[in-house]
């Protein structure tokens, strides 16, 4: 099974300096363990963001945002996780927040395409 998870710091600001060679070194063990499947920061939505609508035929693009406050999405990021069941991905979870920082994620399972027939 695969998991979306986002997460967002709950201090915005700048990283201590080790913190990017922590962070690597844990996303490297992850994906050797076959566990980190993807992994990403996220640009805030009002710089480079849309929300794109279709409502009975009618395609709109807005561009102008906000489309959410924007300090959310200052040092949040997010990772695809592969795992045999939530439980399975907790620990990893843990450690990745425990590495990060304090802060919140979300974790959302990604369900597999159905067999092509």
């Amino acid at each position: 099974m695969r998991f979306l998870t986002l997460y967002t710091p709950t201090v915005m600001g700048p990283p201590e300096p080790d913190h990017f060679e922590k962070m690597s070194a844990l996303m490297q063990e992850m994906s050797s363990a076959g566990v980190l499947v993807a992994t990403g920061g996220l640009a805030k939505a009002s710089e480079q963001g849309a929300r794109v609508t279709l409502n009975k035929g009618d395609f709109k693009v807005d561009r102008t945002g906000p489309f959410m406050n924007s300090n959310f999405l200052m040092g949040a990021g997010f990772a695809i996780l592969e795992g045999e069941s939530m439980e399975a991905i907790m620990p990893h979870v843990r450690r990745f927040l425990e590495t990060a920082g304090d802060g919140t994620c979300e974790i959302i399972r990604v369900l597999d395409a159905p067999p092509k027939m």
